[in-house]
């Protein structure tokens, strides 16, 4: 039996998160996104430059997530396929949840 490598719902929940952190720095939710400058790589930044920066990083992050947890489903072999099913019902819902 084979452990997958990648966790197809742990992927999608991070796209998820991904997305989330996406939103909220884009919209300068997050109390240290409120000033005009920001300490990034030992330099001030402009915060809308940073946030511009990470957003898009965090979207692309989000991306590559979504694609790697439909890569892991499409790709479960019958050997993923038994380890799962001998794992308890808890265990089992950490990798796919049906």
């Amino acid at each position: 039996m084979k452990e997958p490598w990648f966790s197809p719902i742990g992927c999608f929940l991070g796209s998820l998160e991904a997305l989330i952190l996406e939103t909220l720095v884009r919209h300068r939710a997050l109390p240290f996104l409120r000033d005009e400058t920001i300490l990034a790589g030992g330099k001030l930044v402009l915060t809308t430059e940073w946030v511009a920066f990470a957003s898009n990083l965090f979207y692309i992050g989000s991306a590559v997530a979504l694609v790697i947890g439909i890569i892991a489903l499409v790709s479960l072999s019958d050997a993923n396929r038994r380890y799962i099913a001998q794992l308890p019902k808890w265990q089992q819902f950490l990798i796919w949840p049906w």
